[in-house]
């Protein structure tokens, strides 16, 4: 990022949130501009304690109500949303494939 503020480079490729976080703590947010495309889907994951089944169906079906109810679509537009990036078509249908049933 540094390069990109000197005018070193004119691009740089990462993974599309670490690029979000390091724009949001820019000293000029508005200065910057992601692609509208995704080239990948690069799921992340919890880390919960091994043969913890329990609390892994707890975490899942938290998170998987979240992506139900919508709530994600909240709380990215929250953190990530005021620096005016939009959820990739992708992302948005990621989230809804990983929905569980109830």
């Amino acid at each position: 990022m540094n390069r990109l503020n000197r005018s070193d480079v004119q691009a740089f490729a990462s993974d599309q949130i670490v690029l979000i976080g390091q724009i949001i703590e820019a000293a000029n947010p508005r200065g910057y501009s992601l692609l509208d495309e995704t080239f990948s889907y690069e799921p992340y994951g919890l880390v919960v304690r091994r043969n913890d089944a329990d609390f892994r169906l707890v975490a899942n079906r938290a998170i998987s109500q979240i992506y139900r109810s919508g709530q994600h679509l909240q709380i990215y537009r929250k953190w990530i949303g005021r620096i005016g990036v939009r959820p990739p078509p992708m992302l948005v249908a990621m989230y809804q494939l990983s929905t569980i049933p109830e």
